[in-house]
């Protein structure tokens, strides 16, 4: 069941329950409208989910849980959640850490896209602390309960519609994955317009699952753009898709070249990230996510449009301010075993952080990008 709200707030300079304060106001750009996807690792609230597996970001005190944690079969997880004593407190420290990666831009997106947020309840705390007036949340099927939301403020757009789509695998109704959100708008700025800015927001099954699930997931998503291109007509119709797409470049075949940005399907998307490079654009950090492992770095979070968003119209990507978001207060430089540093790798959260000078941020970095508008 999909889920929609919308809270009436002030955007600037006010005092939230949780004693977070939003300090910045919305993005006063007049001819652009901007946009974050961010991988916000694991924000739970401190409260059970029935028949979800958020052992992990409970209490110590919560009645059960070191019973749950002791059925975890990777030691790893188990010690974390046997370990993690998930408190209001703790929770209100990640909540102020998430918003002012949202706000180092030194505005508040227009749009910004999450995942990996567990519930309307936690989603609601973000946006009042953030300063957001709306969001929209899933309820899909993950095990642990896990979500895809978006935020934003309604300054230069008007929300039509939401969707949730379900996210299943016929030859294996057992895999658990995060749903697809579609949000659609049109443009305040631009009265009588038909433009559609159609937002999706996804978190495609993980590396460690195989890759056709992936590729699943980018067709249930090219099948839904498909609908809309012929509801509101392919010329209107303005896709970004957006979120923690899990795919590497090396892997083949893969959900993203091999399906939305495949030049054999006549609504091809486009990587965002793929063309600024091709603008000259270099990208620091080159990735948004760091295998310490292999030392690697991957393009796991991406921006994909739709080619009537690459020319002069409507809505256009300017691709030239895309990039992976790594300020200084949120990344760290990597020393490996070798003594080779790598500079601008995230900072992940530390769940057990009792402040927020010790807490970090997330294992993902976010990625930015301005879509120009006619006024």
């Amino acid at each position: 069941m999909f889920r929609a709200f919308t809270v009436t707030i002030s955007v600037c300079f006010f005092i939230l329950s949780t004693g977070a304060r939003a300090e910045f106001g919305p993005d006063l750009s007049k001819d652009s409208i901007s946009v974050m996807s961010y991988n916000v690792e694991n924000l739970f609230d401190t409260d059970h989910d029935d028949g979800k597996d958020d052992y992990t970001f409970l209490p110590k005190s919560y009645a059960g849980k070191m019973a749950e944690c002791a059925k975890i079969r990777i030691p790893t997880y188990r010690e974390l959640c046997e370990n993690t004593d998930w408190r209001s407190e703790l929770l209100n420290i990640k909540l102020g850490q998430i918003k002012r990666v949202i706000e180092s831009q030194g505005f508040l997106p227009d749009i910004v896209g999450l995942t990996e947020v567990e519930n309307e309840n936690v989603l609601n705390m973000l946006a009042r602390t953030a300063g957001y007036d709306h969001f929209h949340i899933t309820t899909g099927n993950d095990s642990r309960g896990i979500d895809v939301a978006l935020m934003f403020n309604e300054t230069k757009l008007q929300y039509q519609s939401h969707k949730e789509i379900d996210v299943s695998f016929k030859d294996n109704a057992n895999m658990k994955t995060r749903n697809v959100m579609r949000v659609n708008f049109k443009l305040k700025t631009t009265k009588g317009s038909a433009a559609i800015l159609a937002v999706y927001v996804s978190h495609w099954p993980s590396q460690s699952n195989p890759g056709k699930y992936r590729i699943a997931v980018a067709e249930i998503i090219k099948a839904d753009i498909e609908k809309g291109a012929k509801e509101f007509g392919a010329s209107n119709y303005h896709v970004l898709v957006m979120g923690d797409l899990n795919t590497t470049d090396d892997e083949t075949p893969n959900g993203i070249e091999g399906v939305l940005a495949s030049p054999k399907w006549t609504q091809h998307l486009y990587d965002s990230e793929v063309l600024a490079e091709g603008k000259g654009v270099k990208m620091i950090p080159p990735g948004t996510y760091f295998y310490k492992k292999d030392g690697r770095w991957n393009r796991l979070d991406r921006m994909l449009i739709s080619k009537n968003m690459t020319t002069a119209g409507s809505i256009e990507a300017d691709v030239k301010t895309f990039k992976n978001v790594a300020a200084t207060f949120m990344t760290y430089v990597y020393r490996n075993k070798g003594g080779k540093e790598v500079p601008n790798v995230p900072i992940g959260y530390d769940f057990s952080a009792e402040s927020a000078d010790k807490a970090g941020f997330s294992d993902h970095l976010p990625v930015f990008m301005r879509l120009k508008i006619t006024n």
